[in-house]
């Protein structure tokens, strides 16, 4: 089993896709910090993960990329 935590991870989620019944199955959860400085969360589809990255949907001048610009500081919730 590797130990890179981007293999396991693609490991895992190439096994979800191939069985989930869900209509969304790259939905997920983004959480960061808000520009007021509170939590902020919203749901998001992840696209895909590249360079040790996770690639999500949504324009860069957001609310949410504007938040994430200003810190890198973020959590991805997957059920």
């Amino acid at each position: 089993m590797s130990m890179n935590p981007f293999q396991l991870f693609n490991t895992w989620y190439s096994e979800e896709l191939e069985k989930s019944t869900a209509s969304i199955p790259s939905a997920c959860c983004l959480s960061s910090n808000g520009l007021d400085g509170y939590p902020n969360t919203r749901f998001v589809s992840l696209k895909e993960v590249k360079d040790h990255a996770f690639i999500i949907t949504g324009p860069l001048k957001s609310r949410k990329g504007l938040e994430m610009e200003k810190s890198s500081k973020v959590s991805l919730t997957f059920w």
